[in-house]
């Protein structure tokens, strides 16, 4: 307990200086509030001479909407059921009100945070890839030509032409978009177009949430695809049409929350705000808290700097005693728990890449700091799990002391015979497993742990279960390392450990994640859900490097086999690496 109280004693004090702070500023409230506006940035405002088109290309609808404010249009205020708490959250530093704002603003200040409007007015909040602006939602047609659909083409009042889709399934659509849409209230599917662009210059976008949902009926499967739509339901042709002496329109098809993986998900985010909305929104803000008049400086009623001095003294006493607690147990640590050669002498210590999950960005750590971190005793308790199996008596397997992480002290210098002396002891584990009816469910480098002598010991068996083959086709596990009758939804066997296994041996061979490398047709590099359609379709495997060793190139083909029956057992794979 001694040791949590430095940090906890730290957090209180940063805490109590926080607390200094925000009193100091709410003991004044005009002066605060005008204090708080001066600190919002902003940026310059669109120009009509920007060479910018509202043509389907982007999905930049607040910089449209507010030319067509700056060109003098209005709109009727758009007021869904209930303000989102973000939306609320970005106009109180600005002493602005939502309701104060002009029908442009509105729509333009709700898209930019991430939010359309359902059929039913409610706010329904959108997650973009990665994080990225509201501006950069628009599928062009390259993208979508990649998706393997058809489209139909229409002309435009001003000659030009613009694309809709024609033939194309929810997963294919799905393979270019770039947002995530909270699920909504809809009575029916619509009968429009999911993806399109084209667009009035001079138009005024609508926001609206519309749900896409149908059944194949050569194939009775059923999609569901969520669509922003920039134009009127009134005004929007049907599917399969093109708008008859008129311009097409926006359509930015998104995942459904409600019917999309974890994998997927992950990798969404809020989107970044625009700087120069904030600049736009200022315009409104009330005259009397714009500035704070050098009345208020001068009689001593504005913020007084020297109460700054506590406030950082506090601040630096806070950060030197995490500094201090933090140092200390990572040296009582290092002295206890890692008194192996110096990390940099493993072959895999310049590695790029760490095996942590398809949808995990890389990141470069010094190996001695992040097995440090796994050891620390907190954590240990998470990783010394019991696994009890049927028929065994008394003493379960389990991990007894911390060791450090396999994905990060992969084989030292004797590369020939440390692989495969490692990958035998995996193997081994997962036949004792196999030989119990139990299925591991999530092999991978981050689940082997070692030991001081570097021996394998397998972990993790949170998501493992007895064999029930009335009960095998929930998909579990990390999808760049399953099998690909998993990743399929179909009934699996104990056969997808030997998958994985394979996957592992890559990560073993290579020292970087599976398919870290993995290029589109295009030359970029390509993204996870293709390289995941590719795997289900037995088009694609993780690659393992020239020099590898030709016993464990061997076991690894063995088990990238697609049918999951031509795989070997794990019985099989101990004799094959064994020579």
């Amino acid at each position: 307990m001694a040791r949590r109280r430095r940090p906890r004693l730290a957090a209180a004090l940063v805490a109590v200086a926080v607390a200094n702070l925000a009193s100091i500023f709410v003991a004044s409230a005009e002066p605060a509030l005008s204090f708080t506006s001066e600190a919002q940035a902003g940026a310059a405002l669109p120009t009509s001479s920007d060479a910018f088109v509202f043509d389907g290309s982007t999905s930049d609808i607040a910089r449209q909407l507010y030319l067509r404010h700056a060109a003098g249009e209005t709109v009727d205020p758009v007021l869904p059921n209930s303000i989102p708490a973000s939306v609320t959250a970005r106009l109180a530093p600005l002493t602005v009100s939502y309701d104060n704002l002009p029908g442009l603003l509105q729509r333009a200040l709700l898209w930019d945070s991430g939010y359309v409007i359902s059929p039913d007015n409610d706010a329904v909040q959108i997650w973009t890839l990665g994080g990225r602006s509201m501006a950069n939602l628009a599928v062009s047609t390259v993208e979508y030509a990649t998706t393997g659909c058809t489209a139909l083409y229409c002309g435009q009042p001003d000659n030009s032409s613009y694309s809709a889709n024609e033939f194309c399934s929810g997963p294919q659509m799905l393979t270019a978009a770039k947002c995530l849409m909270d699920d909504f209230d809809s009575d029916a599917s619509s009968h429009l177009a999911m993806w399109s662009n084209g667009g009035d210059p001079d138009m005024v976008p609508q926001i609206r949430a519309v749900l896409h949902g149908w059944r194949d009926l050569s194939t009775n499967a059923s999609y569901l695809v969520y669509a922003v739509h920039t134009m009127s339901a009134n005004a929007e042709p049907a599917y399969g049409t093109c708008n008859a002496n008129g311009y097409g329109s926006l359509v930015v098809p998104c995942y459904p929350l409600s019917n999309t993986s974890s994998d997927v998900v992950a990798v969404m985010a809020a989107p970044v705000a625009s700087p120069w909305l904030t600049t736009w929104i200022k315009k409104y803000q009330p005259t009397t808290d714009a500035t704070v008049s050098s009345d208020s400086e001068s009689d001593g009623s504005g913020f007084n700097l020297w109460l700054l001095i506590p406030i950082i003294l506090s601040a630096l006493a806070a950060a030197a005693l995490i500094f201090a607690a933090v140092f200390k147990k990572r040296r009582r640590l290092r002295s206890v728990y890692w008194q192996r050669d110096s990390p940099a002498d493993s072959d895999c210590s310049g590695r790029k890449s760490k095996p942590s999950g398809p949808l995990t960005a890389p990141r470069q750590a010094a190996i001695n700091r992040t097995s440090l971190r796994r050891t620390e005793q907190e954590t240990i308790g998470e990783f010394n799990r019991t696994l009890r199996l049927p028929g065994d008596d008394d003493n379960a397997s389990q991990v007894e002391e911390p060791s450090p992480d396999f994905d990060e002290v992969l084989p030292r210098p004797r590369r020939n015979t440390a692989p495969i002396h490692m990958a035998t002891g995996i193997v081994r584990a997962i036949q004792y497993l196999h030989s119990r009816e139990v299925i591991h469910r999530d092999l991978k480098a981050r689940n082997v742990l070692l030991t001081k002598r570097l021996q394998p010991k397998l972990i993790d068996f949170g998501a493992s279960r007895l064999v029930a083959p009335y009960d095998m086709s929930a998909g579990i596990g990390t999808p760049f390392w399953t099998a690909p009758e998993v990743l399929e939804g179909t009934e699996y066997t104990e056969k997808a450990d030997i998958y994985s296994f394979g996957v592992l041996l890559t990560e073993l061979d290579t020292c970087e994640a599976p398919f870290h490398s993995t290029l589109g047709p295009n030359g970029d590099k390509m993204k996870p859900f293709l390289i995941l359609k590719q795997v289900v379709d037995g088009l694609l495997r993780p690659s393992l490097s020239d020099a590898c060793p030709p016993r464990i190139r061997k076991a690894a083909d063995a088990c990238f086999q697609h049918d999951p029956k031509l795989r070997p057992s794990a019985a099989e794979l101990v004799e094959l690496l064994g020579g």
